[in-house]
Formats: C-alpha cells, sequence, structure tokens
C-alpha cells in the first residue's frame, strides 16, 4: 500500500542499506571507550588463561576442561583480582566485567557450544 502511494506520487524509491551502514558505523565516545574496555579485559583474561594453560602443560599436569573454566570463574568472581584489573583500567562500573555465561574450554577436533 505504501509502496503504491509512492508509486502514484510520482517519488523515486532508493536502497539505504549502504547508508544506513555508514550511520551504524559512527560510535559515540562512550562506545569507544567500551570497546576499549573490552579489548582490555579481554587481552588480561586470555593472559591469565594462557598462564594457567602453560603451567599446566610445562608441569605435565592433567587437568579437565571443567576445572580450568571453574578456577577462570573464581578470577573473574575475585574482588580484589577484578578490583585491581578495575583501577588499572579506569573501570567504575563493575556491571560493565559481568560475564552471562558458564566459561567454557574445549580442545580437540569435535566442539560442543551448546552445553546450556
Amino acid at each position: 500500500m505504501l509502496i503504491e502511494r509512492v508509486k502514484a506520487n510520482n517519488l523515486k524509491l532508493t536502497e539505504m542499506q549502504e547508508f544506513m551502514d555508514k550511520v551504524n558505523r559512527v560510535k559515540i565516545y562512550e562506545e569507544i571507550q567500551n570497546v576499549k574496555i573490552a579489548a582490555r579485559f579481554t587481552e588480561w583474561s586470555f593472559k591469565k588463561l594462557i598462564g594457567e594453560l602453560e603451567d599446566c602443560m610445562q608441569n605435565d599436569i592433567k587437568v579437565k576442561h571443567r576445572k580450568i573454566g571453574g578456577n577462570f570463574e573464581k578470577l573473574l568472581d575475585s574482588p580484589e583480582k577484578m578490583g585491581s584489573f578495575m583501577k588499572q583500567h579506569g573501570v567504575t562500573d563493575s556491571q560493565l566485567l559481568e560475564f552471562p555465561l558458564p566459561v567454557l574450554i574445549q580442545s580437540g577436533e569435535h566442539f560442543n557450544l551448546n552445553k546450556f
């Protein structure tokens, strides 16, 4: 019905996808800051995880993935360690660092990401 009215008034229809893609790429300052914090948090947390994995490999310790994930969740729940990260990176709102899903660690050829 709307398209018929547009055509009846001799108006031209234009595809807006490219324009909207450009508009959606624009970020306000707060969004940029949140992305930076997320990147720093990812780097920080992966360094901790890699350190634990390297320790297991160097000492030939066999650990279940569930145990490593649990240890990692304890790290994320630790007010001291998270407080250290927050202070170092100027994060004031701890809600920015919440993790809504359990930490999953898998290796091998067959992955199952639907463990929830």
